[in-house]
């Protein structure tokens, strides 16, 4: 038979060459059924999926199937140099669902037909992995005193991985992580602390959200707050005047000074201290600084009480003698 493109019927006619008389034998039609030629079409494009990701399932375009040939069969292969391929055990279905993947891979389907009439490879496509995210790392904890602020918060070392765009934004614990006013910033200054908080940096890619680490931002408390005991006007070259705070706490140090003119006594890391007074008239500050030695900062407060030193003068300390 010649190439056909088509399905055509044929019969055999025998004629006798002996005799005019004997009529001719016609067998019986045979049919030569034609299948159509195998179609293909290619399979959709390259995707994207992230690291440890399975991503969509890949088809062809348009979902338009190949046809042809009495029937076709379908077979998945995969390869990570476009050269070598491997066989996909029990992928012979007209689209594939990626496995879990952790690094690109490009695939291909081979098309059989029922009645070997051609096979076809159609284009590979390339399913290529974001990389792993590597965290970001941000500064270390701080330990301040109450009302301080914390030293500025810096991301040591950025994130890597998945396409790497990433945007950044600063959280800071209260009831429950809640998002700061500081957005894609590498760095944070917080503001004063009046208690222990935690900060952390959350960061976003186009494969999911990240946190890292949080800090930890210890508050120590400063010493209680205490009255100068103590008296307030009087008359310059006053001596032997008396001053303390409310209770005595052993863990505190205590420091006094005085501004606004010279003093004849000074008494340091005293309870109580005893002060002679100059006989320069006007307003004098007297300062105690305690500090709370127990404390990693070693965290202080400062009292002060305003001196009214007046124009009148003292009698002169005098000795009684017997």
């Amino acid at each position: 038979l010649d190439s056909l493109k088509s399905s055509r019927y044929y019969r055999l006619k025998l004629h006798s060459n002996f005799s005019n008389t004997c009529l001719d034998t016609i067998g019986y039609p045979v049919k030569v059924h034609v299948f159509k030629k195998l179609t293909t079409y290619p399979l959709v494009s390259d995707t994207v999926i992230c690291y440890g990701s399975s991503g969509n399932k890949l088809h062809f375009l348009n979902n338009q199937l190949p046809t042809g040939g009495g029937g076709v069969n379908y077979q998945w292969y995969y390869s990570f140099n476009k050269q070598d391929w491997s066989k996909i055990q029990g992928a012979e279905q007209h689209d594939f669902k990626v496995d879990t993947l952790k690094s690109s891979r490009f695939y291909k389907c081979i098309i059989k037909t029922d009645k070997n009439c051609g096979q076809d490879t159609n284009n590979s496509i390339k399913v290529k992995v974001y990389h792993k995210v590597v965290p970001a790392i941000i500064g270390d904890h701080d330990t301040i005193c109450f009302g301080d602020t914390p030293h500025v918060f810096h991301v040591k070392k950025t994130a890597q991985g998945d396409n790497y765009n990433f945007n950044y934004e600063w959280q800071h614990y209260r009831n429950g992580w809640e998002s700061l006013s500081v957005h894609d910033s590498t760095y944070l200054q917080p503001d004063p602390l009046k208690q222990t908080s935690l900060f952390r940096l959350k960061y976003n890619s186009i494969c999911g959200t990240y946190f890292t680490d949080s800090i930890r931002v210890l508050v120590e408390n400063i010493p209680v707050k205490e009255n100068i005991e103590g008296d307030t006007v009087l008359c310059n070259n006053s001596f032997d005047n008396v001053y303390q705070t409310g209770k005595y706490y052993p863990q505190y140090k205590y420091y006094w000074y005085i501004t606004g003119g010279g003093v004849k006594s000074k008494y340091f890391d005293k309870f109580t201290i005893q002060i002679n007074w100059d006989n320069i008239p006007g307003i004098k500050k007297l300062v105690l600084k305690r500090i709370d030695s127990t404390t990693f900062r070693q965290c202080s407060r400062d009292t002060f009480i305003n001196i009214n030193i007046l124009e009148q003068s003292s009698p002169y300390k005098t000795k009684i003698y017997q």
